[in-house]
């Protein structure tokens, strides 16, 4: 998911132990208060995330892991700035710039029933799932 009113990358615990990707503790563990301003969310690990979109486009990326259930990624504002992000609303795609080359990505497949949601979406979710 991109997430332009986020600052951090996250990634859920449950697919970094699905991938088995390799962890190590992150070097300033810090809170994530916009998430859940009650909540005591807290970043402490980190691993880095190889994915693509398509065959095509292959990136890397460093990203904080944390108990995520509402979606598996979310891939930060920093981040939609280095790739030089354009949101097509009316194709429904992002082009992402890296190298110097330029991608197109589908941001929601109907047949797959993917779906981005926003910041404000994604605190509602978590707010109503309070244990």
């Amino acid at each position: 998911m991109f997430e332009s009113g986020s600052q951090v990358n996250l990634i859920s615990e449950e697919i970094v132990k699905k991938l088995g990707l390799e962890t190590t503790p992150h070097k300033k563990p810090y809170p994530l208060g916009w998430l859940n301003d009650k909540a005591q969310l807290q970043v402490t690990g980190q691993c880095k995330l190889k994915f693509s979109f398509g065959s095509i486009f292959v990136d890397e990326v460093e990203i904080g892991i944390i108990p995520l259930d509402i979606c598996g990624i979310v891939l930060r504002s920093p981040y939609l700035y280095d790739r030089k992000a354009i949101f097509y609303r009316a194709k429904n795609k992002y082009l992402l710039v890296k190298d110097g080359i330029k991608y197109f990505i589908r941001a929601h497949k109907v047949k797959n029933n993917y779906t981005l949601i926003n910041l404000g979406q994604m605190k509602r979710m978590i707010n109503s799932c309070k244990q």
